[in-house]
Protein backbone atom coordinates (compact mmCIF):
# COMPACT_ATOMS: atom_id res chain seq x y z
CA UNK A 1 0.00 0.00 0.00
CA UNK A 2 1.60 3.33 -0.99
CA UNK A 3 1.91 5.85 1.81
CA UNK A 4 1.62 9.58 1.55
CA UNK A 5 4.62 11.57 0.41
CA UNK A 6 5.84 14.51 2.52
CA UNK A 7 3.25 17.22 2.85
CA UNK A 8 0.21 14.93 2.48
CA UNK A 9 -2.27 14.27 5.23
CA UNK A 10 -3.54 10.85 4.12
CA UNK A 11 -2.01 7.41 3.96
CA UNK A 12 -2.60 7.01 0.25
CA UNK A 13 -2.56 9.53 -2.54
CA UNK A 14 -3.35 9.42 -6.25
CA UNK A 15 -1.10 11.70 -8.21
CA UNK A 16 -2.87 13.63 -10.90
CA UNK A 17 -1.19 13.04 -14.21
CA UNK A 18 -2.27 15.30 -17.06
CA UNK A 19 -1.25 16.22 -20.56
CA UNK A 20 -2.61 19.33 -22.22
CA UNK A 21 -2.20 20.37 -25.85
CA UNK A 22 -3.06 23.82 -27.12
CA UNK A 23 -3.20 25.38 -30.57
CA UNK A 24 -3.60 28.92 -29.25
CA UNK A 25 -1.77 30.83 -26.57
CA UNK A 26 -5.09 31.52 -24.84
CA UNK A 27 -5.86 27.79 -24.50
CA UNK A 28 -2.36 27.13 -23.20
CA UNK A 29 -2.68 29.84 -20.56
CA UNK A 30 -5.92 28.36 -19.26
CA UNK A 31 -4.13 25.06 -18.61
CA UNK A 32 -1.57 26.58 -16.26
CA UNK A 33 -3.82 26.09 -13.25
CA UNK A 34 -2.79 28.12 -10.21
CA UNK A 35 0.23 29.61 -11.95
CA UNK A 36 -0.56 33.30 -12.32
CA UNK A 37 1.41 33.90 -15.52
CA UNK A 38 0.77 36.17 -18.47
CA UNK A 39 2.37 35.27 -21.81
CA UNK A 40 3.21 37.57 -24.70
CA UNK A 41 4.13 35.92 -27.99
CA UNK A 42 7.43 37.38 -29.23
CA UNK A 43 8.15 34.85 -32.00
CA UNK A 44 6.19 34.85 -35.23
CA UNK A 45 3.81 32.12 -36.37
CA UNK A 46 0.99 29.86 -35.22
CA UNK A 47 1.45 28.94 -31.55
CA UNK A 48 1.39 25.36 -30.25
CA UNK A 49 1.97 24.33 -26.66
CA UNK A 50 2.01 21.29 -24.45
CA UNK A 51 2.02 20.99 -20.69
CA UNK A 52 2.64 17.64 -19.00
CA UNK A 53 2.31 17.68 -15.24
CA UNK A 54 2.08 15.54 -12.14
CA UNK A 55 0.54 16.99 -9.00
CA UNK A 56 0.42 15.75 -5.45
CA UNK A 57 -0.41 17.90 -2.41
CA UNK A 58 2.57 20.16 -1.89
CA UNK A 59 4.38 19.30 -5.12
CA UNK A 60 4.15 19.72 -8.89
CA UNK A 61 6.48 18.28 -11.53
CA UNK A 62 6.04 19.71 -15.02
CA UNK A 63 7.40 19.79 -18.54
CA UNK A 64 6.29 22.66 -20.76
CA UNK A 65 6.94 22.95 -24.47
CA UNK A 66 6.16 26.18 -26.31
CA UNK A 67 6.60 26.59 -30.05
CA UNK A 68 7.44 30.31 -30.19
CA UNK A 69 9.49 32.80 -28.22
CA UNK A 70 7.50 34.20 -25.29
CA UNK A 71 7.68 36.67 -22.48
CA UNK A 72 6.32 34.87 -19.42
CA UNK A 73 5.57 37.06 -16.45
CA UNK A 74 3.83 36.59 -13.11
CA UNK A 75 3.77 34.22 -10.14
CA UNK A 76 4.05 30.46 -9.68
CA UNK A 77 1.82 30.71 -6.61
CA UNK A 78 2.03 32.03 -3.09
CA UNK A 79 4.44 30.38 -0.63
CA UNK A 80 6.16 28.31 -3.26
CA UNK A 81 9.65 27.50 -4.40
CA UNK A 82 10.53 26.26 -7.87
CA UNK A 83 13.45 25.14 -9.99
CA UNK A 84 13.43 24.60 -13.76
CA UNK A 85 16.03 23.58 -16.32
CA UNK A 86 16.39 23.05 -20.02
CA UNK A 87 17.17 19.41 -20.74
CA UNK A 88 20.55 18.91 -22.37
CA UNK A 89 19.04 18.03 -25.74
CA UNK A 90 16.95 21.21 -25.73
CA UNK A 91 19.71 23.82 -25.36
CA UNK A 92 20.65 24.54 -28.95
CA UNK A 93 20.22 28.28 -28.38
CA UNK A 94 21.57 28.84 -24.85
CA UNK A 95 21.90 32.62 -25.18
CA UNK A 96 18.25 33.16 -26.06
CA UNK A 97 16.83 32.61 -22.57
CA UNK A 98 16.82 35.24 -19.85
CA UNK A 99 15.29 35.47 -16.40
CA UNK A 100 14.48 38.86 -14.85
CA UNK A 101 17.03 40.59 -17.05
CA UNK A 102 19.83 38.03 -16.53
CA UNK A 103 20.98 35.80 -19.41
CA UNK A 104 20.68 32.12 -18.49
CA UNK A 105 23.48 29.75 -19.49
CA UNK A 106 22.65 26.26 -20.72
CA UNK A 107 24.02 24.70 -17.51
CA UNK A 108 22.10 27.02 -15.14
CA UNK A 109 18.75 26.46 -13.43
CA UNK A 110 15.88 28.91 -13.15
CA UNK A 111 15.06 29.50 -9.48
CA UNK A 112 12.02 31.23 -7.99
CA UNK A 113 11.21 31.65 -4.30
CA UNK A 114 8.04 33.71 -3.77
CA UNK A 115 9.00 36.25 -6.41
CA UNK A 116 7.69 37.60 -9.70
CA UNK A 117 9.01 35.81 -12.78
CA UNK A 118 9.88 37.72 -15.95
CA UNK A 119 11.15 35.06 -18.32
CA UNK A 120 12.02 35.32 -21.99
CA UNK A 121 12.05 31.93 -23.70
CA UNK A 122 13.23 31.10 -27.24
CA UNK A 123 11.36 29.40 -30.07
CA UNK A 124 10.81 25.65 -29.56
CA UNK A 125 11.51 25.82 -25.83
CA UNK A 126 11.31 22.88 -23.44
CA UNK A 127 11.44 23.50 -19.70
CA UNK A 128 11.46 20.76 -17.08
CA UNK A 129 10.82 21.74 -13.49
CA UNK A 130 9.40 21.28 -10.03
CA UNK A 131 7.40 23.61 -7.79
CA UNK A 132 7.01 22.83 -4.09
CA UNK A 133 4.89 24.51 -1.48
CA UNK A 134 7.22 25.86 1.19
CA UNK A 135 5.25 24.14 3.98
CA UNK A 136 5.72 20.73 2.33
CA UNK A 137 9.40 21.50 1.71
CA UNK A 138 9.83 22.51 5.35
CA UNK A 139 8.41 19.19 6.53
CA UNK A 140 10.75 17.29 4.23
CA UNK A 141 13.78 19.29 5.37
CA UNK A 142 12.85 18.76 9.02
CA UNK A 143 12.91 15.00 8.53
CA UNK A 144 16.58 15.39 7.61
CA UNK A 145 17.41 17.80 10.45
CA UNK A 146 17.42 20.86 8.16
CA UNK A 147 15.34 23.98 7.61
CA UNK A 148 15.24 26.78 5.07
CA UNK A 149 17.81 28.72 7.03
CA UNK A 150 20.24 26.16 5.62
CA UNK A 151 19.42 27.46 2.11
CA UNK A 152 20.98 30.93 2.36
CA UNK A 153 21.31 31.44 -1.40
CA UNK A 154 17.55 31.34 -2.05
CA UNK A 155 15.80 33.72 0.32
CA UNK A 156 12.13 34.63 -0.22
CA UNK A 157 11.83 37.08 -3.09
CA UNK A 158 14.73 35.57 -5.01
CA UNK A 159 14.19 35.07 -8.76
CA UNK A 160 17.44 34.27 -10.55
CA UNK A 161 19.41 31.88 -12.71
CA UNK A 162 21.49 29.72 -10.37
CA UNK A 163 24.40 27.31 -10.66
CA UNK A 164 24.64 23.83 -9.17
CA UNK A 165 27.30 21.13 -9.48
CA UNK A 166 26.94 19.24 -12.80
CA UNK A 167 26.21 15.94 -11.07
CA UNK A 168 23.45 17.58 -9.02
CA UNK A 169 21.86 19.05 -12.14
CA UNK A 170 21.96 15.72 -13.97
CA UNK A 171 20.42 13.95 -10.98
CA UNK A 172 17.58 16.48 -10.73
CA UNK A 173 16.88 16.19 -14.46
CA UNK A 174 16.85 12.39 -14.30
CA UNK A 175 14.51 12.26 -11.27
CA UNK A 176 12.05 14.72 -12.80
CA UNK A 177 11.95 12.82 -16.12
CA UNK A 178 11.41 9.57 -14.24
CA UNK A 179 8.51 11.12 -12.34
CA UNK A 180 6.87 12.31 -15.56
CA UNK A 181 7.50 9.20 -17.65
CA UNK A 182 7.09 6.58 -14.92
CA UNK A 183 3.36 7.01 -14.53
CA UNK A 184 1.34 5.16 -17.12
CA UNK A 185 -1.38 4.86 -18.45
CA UNK A 186 -0.38 8.32 -19.59
CA UNK A 187 0.92 6.81 -22.80
CA UNK A 188 -2.39 7.36 -24.55
CA UNK A 189 -1.48 10.70 -26.12
CA UNK A 190 -5.13 11.56 -26.67
CA UNK A 191 -6.05 11.17 -23.03
CA UNK A 192 -6.17 14.51 -21.26
CA UNK A 193 -5.78 13.04 -17.79
CA UNK A 194 -4.76 9.69 -16.39
CA UNK A 195 -4.42 9.32 -12.61
CA UNK A 196 -2.36 6.65 -10.94
CA UNK A 197 -1.08 5.87 -7.41
CA UNK A 198 2.47 6.80 -6.51
CA UNK A 199 4.34 5.43 -3.52
CA UNK A 200 6.42 7.32 -1.01
CA UNK A 201 9.80 6.35 -2.57
CA UNK A 202 9.06 8.19 -5.82
CA UNK A 203 7.77 11.28 -4.01
CA UNK A 204 10.76 11.15 -1.68
CA UNK A 205 13.08 11.02 -4.69
CA UNK A 206 11.64 14.25 -6.10
CA UNK A 207 11.90 16.06 -2.77
CA UNK A 208 15.41 14.70 -2.19
CA UNK A 209 16.62 15.84 -5.61
CA UNK A 210 15.06 19.27 -5.07
CA UNK A 211 16.71 19.65 -1.67
CA UNK A 212 20.09 18.51 -3.02
CA UNK A 213 19.87 21.18 -5.71
CA UNK A 214 18.83 23.87 -3.22
CA UNK A 215 21.68 23.02 -0.86
CA UNK A 216 24.23 23.14 -3.68
CA UNK A 217 23.14 26.21 -5.61
CA UNK A 218 24.84 29.59 -5.91
CA UNK A 219 23.36 32.86 -7.23
CA UNK A 220 25.48 34.78 -9.75
CA UNK A 221 26.73 38.32 -9.13
CA UNK A 222 24.90 39.47 -12.28
CA UNK A 223 21.55 39.61 -10.45
CA UNK A 224 21.51 43.33 -9.44
CA UNK A 225 22.43 44.42 -12.98
CA UNK A 226 19.70 42.20 -14.39
CA UNK A 227 17.11 43.80 -12.12
CA UNK A 228 18.26 47.27 -13.19
CA UNK A 229 17.87 46.30 -16.88
CA UNK A 230 14.42 44.87 -16.26
CA UNK A 231 13.32 48.01 -14.42
CA UNK A 232 14.61 50.20 -17.26
CA UNK A 233 12.68 48.11 -19.82
CA UNK A 234 9.48 48.36 -17.78
CA UNK A 235 9.72 52.12 -17.38
CA UNK A 236 10.62 52.66 -21.05
CA UNK A 237 7.72 50.44 -22.17
CA UNK A 238 5.28 52.47 -20.05
CA UNK A 239 6.58 55.69 -21.64
CA UNK A 240 6.30 54.27 -25.16
CA UNK A 241 2.73 53.09 -24.61
CA UNK A 242 1.81 56.49 -23.19
CA UNK A 243 3.17 58.20 -26.33
CA UNK A 244 1.69 55.70 -28.78
CA UNK A 245 -1.12 58.00 -29.95
CA UNK A 246 0.93 61.18 -30.15
CA UNK A 247 1.51 62.66 -33.60
CA UNK A 248 5.19 61.72 -33.76
CA UNK A 249 4.84 58.51 -31.77
CA UNK A 250 7.41 57.42 -29.17
CA UNK A 251 10.72 59.27 -29.37
CA UNK A 252 13.40 56.94 -28.02
CA UNK A 253 15.99 59.67 -27.53
CA UNK A 254 13.61 61.70 -25.41
CA UNK A 255 12.48 58.61 -23.48
CA UNK A 256 16.08 57.58 -22.76
CA UNK A 257 16.91 61.10 -21.55
CA UNK A 258 13.81 61.16 -19.36
CA UNK A 259 14.88 57.88 -17.76
CA UNK A 260 18.47 59.02 -17.31
CA UNK A 261 19.93 56.53 -19.78
CA UNK A 262 21.56 56.73 -23.20
CA UNK A 263 19.74 55.34 -26.26
CA UNK A 264 22.47 52.70 -26.49
CA UNK A 265 21.92 51.63 -22.87
CA UNK A 266 18.19 51.46 -23.51
CA UNK A 267 18.65 49.29 -26.61
CA UNK A 268 21.05 46.98 -24.75
CA UNK A 269 18.57 46.53 -21.90
CA UNK A 270 15.76 45.56 -24.30
CA UNK A 271 18.04 43.13 -26.12
CA UNK A 272 19.13 41.43 -22.88
CA UNK A 273 15.67 41.23 -21.35
CA UNK A 274 13.53 40.55 -24.44
CA UNK A 275 15.84 39.87 -27.39
CA UNK A 276 14.21 42.73 -29.34
CA UNK A 277 14.87 46.40 -29.95
CA UNK A 278 12.60 48.88 -28.12
CA UNK A 279 10.51 49.61 -31.22
CA UNK A 280 10.30 45.92 -32.18
CA UNK A 281 9.02 45.09 -28.71
CA UNK A 282 6.53 47.97 -28.73
CA UNK A 283 5.05 46.72 -32.00
CA UNK A 284 4.96 43.13 -30.73
CA UNK A 285 3.33 44.19 -27.48
CA UNK A 286 0.69 46.20 -29.33
CA UNK A 287 -0.10 43.19 -31.52
CA UNK A 288 -0.46 41.01 -28.41
CA UNK A 289 -2.76 43.57 -26.79
CA UNK A 290 -4.80 43.81 -29.99
CA UNK A 291 -5.12 40.02 -30.10
CA UNK A 292 -6.38 39.93 -26.53
CA UNK A 293 -8.96 42.56 -27.40
CA UNK A 294 -10.01 40.58 -30.50
CA UNK A 295 -10.38 37.39 -28.46
CA UNK A 296 -12.72 39.22 -26.07
CA UNK A 297 -14.33 41.44 -28.72
CA UNK A 298 -17.83 42.70 -28.00
CA UNK A 299 -20.53 42.40 -30.62
CA UNK A 300 -20.52 46.17 -31.18
CA UNK A 301 -16.73 46.37 -31.74
CA UNK A 302 -15.18 46.15 -35.17
CA UNK A 303 -11.72 44.83 -35.92
CA UNK A 304 -10.84 48.26 -37.28
CA UNK A 305 -11.84 49.90 -33.96
CA UNK A 306 -9.54 47.54 -32.07
CA UNK A 307 -6.68 48.10 -34.50
CA UNK A 308 -6.81 51.88 -34.23
CA UNK A 309 -7.18 51.74 -30.46
CA UNK A 310 -3.79 50.01 -30.38
CA UNK A 311 -2.12 52.45 -32.74
CA UNK A 312 -2.56 50.62 -36.05
CA UNK A 313 -3.96 53.17 -38.47
CA UNK A 314 -3.34 51.34 -41.76
CA UNK A 315 -5.69 48.36 -41.64
CA UNK A 316 -4.04 46.39 -44.45
CA UNK A 317 -0.64 46.73 -42.79
CA UNK A 318 -2.13 45.74 -39.42
CA UNK A 319 -3.72 42.64 -40.94
CA UNK A 320 -0.43 41.60 -42.57
CA UNK A 321 1.61 42.19 -39.40
CA UNK A 322 -0.99 40.31 -37.36
CA UNK A 323 -0.92 37.31 -39.69
CA UNK A 324 2.88 37.16 -39.59
CA UNK A 325 2.88 37.36 -35.79
CA UNK A 326 0.15 34.84 -35.01
CA UNK A 327 -0.23 32.73 -38.15
CA UNK A 328 -3.83 33.78 -38.75
CA UNK A 329 -5.71 36.88 -39.81
CA UNK A 330 -7.52 39.11 -37.29
CA UNK A 331 -10.88 37.81 -38.51
CA UNK A 332 -9.75 34.20 -37.90
CA UNK A 333 -8.92 34.85 -34.24
CA UNK A 334 -11.21 32.70 -32.08
CA UNK A 335 -13.47 34.70 -29.77
CA UNK A 336 -14.26 33.81 -26.18
CA UNK A 337 -16.96 34.77 -23.76
CA UNK A 338 -15.18 36.80 -21.10
CA UNK A 339 -17.78 35.67 -18.56
CA UNK A 340 -16.94 31.99 -18.95
CA UNK A 341 -13.30 32.04 -20.09
CA UNK A 342 -11.51 35.06 -18.64
CA UNK A 343 -8.08 35.67 -20.12
CA UNK A 344 -4.98 36.89 -18.39
CA UNK A 345 -3.85 40.31 -19.57
CA UNK A 346 -1.16 40.49 -22.25
CA UNK A 347 0.52 43.29 -20.34
CA UNK A 348 2.30 42.62 -17.06
CA UNK A 349 0.27 41.81 -13.93
CA UNK A 350 0.36 43.77 -10.73
CA UNK A 351 3.69 43.15 -9.06
CA UNK A 352 4.16 40.55 -6.30
CA UNK A 353 4.96 37.40 -7.36
CA UNK A 354 6.88 25.39 -18.73
CA UNK A 355 6.77 19.60 -23.20
CA UNK A 356 6.74 17.87 -26.22
CA UNK A 357 4.25 15.76 -28.13
CA UNK A 358 3.10 12.61 -26.45
CA UNK A 359 4.29 11.46 -23.05
CA UNK A 360 7.61 13.24 -22.53
CA UNK A 361 10.71 11.20 -23.13
CA UNK A 362 14.01 11.96 -21.50
CA UNK A 363 16.39 13.56 -23.99
CA UNK A 364 19.51 11.74 -25.02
Amino acid sequence: MPVAPPGCGTRTVAWRCAQHRADTLEDHLERLGDWQLDYQQLGRGRFHGRLTELRVPGLQVFAEHTSHALRQRGLLGADSLGLALRPRAATAAPASLSQNGCPVRADELLAVHDGEVDLRTPDDCLLLGVVAETAALDRHLARHGLDRQDLPALRPGTVAPVSVPPATREHLQRVLWQALTGLQPMADADADTAPGPVGAPQAEAVFDALCDALLGLSVPQELPRGRARQDLVDRATACMLAQMHEDQGPQLGAIAARLGASPRTLAYAFDQVLGLSPMQYLRTLRLNLARRALVRRRADESIYDIATRHGFWHFGRFSGDYRRQFGQSPSQTPQRDARTAPLRAASSPARRPSTSAGAPAAPA
